[in-house]
């Protein structure tokens, strides 16, 4: 290769570097907070089935005995579901849909009254599963806490924010405000450090740049 095309090539790659670099940040950390929180909808719905899971795994919930627990998944899954319509109903006109807005607030509000019943109804005591848990659920309800802070003020549900006390648990819901990225990278680290690498979420090639 000549300086000439060397130098071309370098500039070249420079500018792809640029470019999967901005693409990256635009792609999981948006400036929009409805748009933020469309896009982390479905992961959230996937952490918390990974949590179920893992909860099966280790002989905690039977999918077959049905009961609270088993309600409380159907409610908290069909929370993801008719959030992510509301805000892509938000979305869908400008101005937004009157009452939409509300809609998103209630829905955040119900997923986290759920959640948080659902994680009261676990047996975990002196279970090695349960420190997981523990940091697992506090990487949910502390994105949800700090999406809810994202949005207006006369729109924001009624969130118990702080530390949680459920039975032998204790979950934070203080809220901590993470882009696609860093929800995944504190969730995989956490399911590293507790020896569940089985439960980390996928990280796409821009998530790794």
């Amino acid at each position: 290769m000549d300086n000439l095309s060397r130098r071309t090539f370098i500039k070249g790659s420079g500018g792809l570097l640029l470019f999967l670099t901005t693409a990256s940040s635009v792609v999981l950390s948006g400036c929009n907070a409805i748009s933020d929180i469309e896009n982390w909808i479905p992961i959230g719905e996937k952490s918390f089935q990974m949590i179920v899971t893992l909860l099966e795994n280790a002989g905690i919930i039977n999918p077959l005995a049905g009961g609270t627990l088993m309600a409380l998944i159907g409610l908290i899954t069909t929370g993801f579901n008719d959030l992510l319509l509301a805000v892509q109903e938000y979305k869908s006109t400008t101005p937004a849909p009157v009452g939409t807005l509300a809609k998103v607030q209630t829905l955040f509000a119900d997923i986290t009254s759920n959640f948080q019943n659902f994680l009261s109804q676990l047996n975990l005591s002196g279970n090695p599963i349960l420190a997981l848990i523990e940091g697992l659920a506090t990487i949910i309800l502390s994105t949800i806490s700090a999406f809810v802070n994202q949005l207006p003020a006369t729109a924001r549900a009624s969130l118990k924010i702080g530390v949680l006390h459920m039975g032998s648990m204790t979950v934070s819901s203080v809220p901590i405000q993470r882009s696609i990225r860093k929800y995944k990278s504190d969730w995989n680290n956490t399911c590293v450090e507790f020896n569940h690498p089985e439960a980390k979420l996928h990280v796409s090639f821009l998530e790794h740049l």
